[in-house]
């Protein structure tokens, strides 16, 4: 069973443990299927664990706009497993954790989109957006896509696009902004919280 709300809420950012992720696509439509998945377990004081990136089989071809962007072809994809056998490793990874993603919104619609089409419901699971915590805590910056917030940090922005890659990155911004405040209550994060997404 997952934590409740009040569970994530009353708990500061130094007791929790976050999974930073991210998620590869055939495109960008609801429609579209998740080709590459990968995250990162950590603390605000020490990275706990890595869920290195598994190559997907979509069931669908990977359109070529798609590959110019992330790189990932069809043959790269040909042998790999299905979403039903990468995703229940990847939740049992995940479990109770605070998951991160950058556009949290998109990988949860791609998320609820497979499941969907496994018939199954989406979990409870806590997610909180680093764009939109871009967006409140460093106002100056020209826009917050990852490899702007990435540069503004100094982070190394090379094989951006693929999922480890992008994740480590998701983890690296998140401790920057928040690992010299592990006093502070996930809800003190104010309209930033976010719902639990059981229907997306």
């Amino acid at each position: 069973m997952s934590p409740s709300p009040e569970f994530w809420k009353k708990k500061t950012l130094g007791e929790l443990e976050f999974v930073a992720m991210d998620t590869e696509t055939t495109g960008l439509e609801a429609s579209s299927r998740i080709i590459e998945l990968a995250g990162v377990r950590f603390s605000l004081e020490r990275e706990l664990g890595v869920f290195p990136s598994v190559l997907i089989h979509p069931s669908v071809p990977i359109p070529p706009q798609s590959t110019e962007i992330h790189g990932i072809t069809d043959e790269m994809v040909r042998q790999s497993p299905r979403f039903e056998v990468v995703i229940e490793r990847f939740l049992r990874f995940g479990e109770n954790a605070v998951w991160l993603a950058h556009n949290a919104w998109f990988d949860v619609k791609m998320l609820s989109g497979e499941f969907r089409r496994l018939s199954r419901p989406f979990p409870s699971l806590c997610f909180l957006d680093t764009y939109a915590l871009s967006r409140c805590y460093l106002p100056q910056l020209p826009n917050h896509r990852l490899q702007t917030v990435a540069a503004h940090f100094q982070l190394n922005t090379e094989g951006l696009h693929r999922a480890q890659k992008d994740a480590f990155l998701v983890k690296e911004i998140f401790l920057r902004l928040f690992a010299h405040r592990p006093s502070l209550l996930l809800e003190e994060l104010g309209p930033l919280f976010p719902a639990l997404f059981n229907e997306v």
